[in-house]
């Protein structure tokens, strides 16, 4: 376990709010009890406390490239999911690992449509990668702009992604998929890419008819 506070911990809001329209919360790396005895109060966050800010946490992805912050099983205790996905700071985050992401949140999303628990998803600051990968699939999958899906996240976080290089990443995403649809439209293109296309695609509508029947749920409960 680590025994430091991460480099620039204590610089960011220990959780965001829920990202509208969407299941997403996002929120810096929980810290082991013992690390967070060093920290002030309002800036602590462990995985205690953060199920108690977030009574209704359903999974947490980690996207930290190590696993010396806490133990998984302080969430499975609590019938809370814990998905791995290491992914290395300051690069862009590879595609098969964005889709990967996007594969655990269909996959969640699918198996709580009559519920409204939440997806928890964290990097060390929970700004960059957290931030690069929630706006991602609502770009991919939600077919949102990027520029709406940037701002929504900021405006949720309470931070804006630093990195030049993830932001311009996002801003290429329609473009890319636009040209690969060409590609692939005259027949050029690999078949790996078109199964990639495929899988997104499924991924998306299965994501839309998941979240209609979601809501189609909560407007009964509602009224209820």
């Amino acid at each position: 376990m680590a025994k430091a506070i991460p480099d620039r911990w204590l610089n960011y809001n220990p959780i965001g709010e829920r990202v509208p329209g969407t299941r997403f919360i996002a929120f810096k790396v929980p810290l082991h009890e013992n690390v967070n005895a060093r920290v002030e109060e309002k800036l602590r966050l462990a995985p205690e406390s953060l199920m108690e800010s977030v009574p209704n946490l359903g999974l947490i992805i980690d996207l930290t490239n190590t696993n010396r912050y806490y133990h998984p099983n302080a969430f499975a205790a609590n019938d809370v999911r814990h998905q791995k996905l290491m992914i290395p700071g300051k690069q862009t985050p590879p595609r098969a690992l964005a889709e990967k992401f996007c594969g655990f949140v269909a996959d969640f999303l699918a198996s709580n449509a009559d519920n409204d628990k939440l997806i928890g998803v964290h990097c060390t600051h929970g700004v960059n990668r957290t931030g690069y990968l929630i706006c991602y699939f609502m770009i991919t999958m939600m077919k949102k702009s990027p520029k709406e899906a940037i701002e929504t996240f900021a405006a949720a976080r309470g931070h804006e992604i630093e990195r030049q290089n993830y932001m311009s990443s996002l801003k290429d995403l329609t473009q890319k998929d636009e040209k690969q649809s060409s590609i692939e439209s005259d027949g050029s293109g690999k078949s790996d890419s078109k199964q990639r296309s495929s899988y997104r695609k499924e991924s998306g509508d299965r994501w839309q008819r998941d979240y209609q029947r979601h809501e189609g749920y909560q407007n009964k409960y509602n009224r209820m």
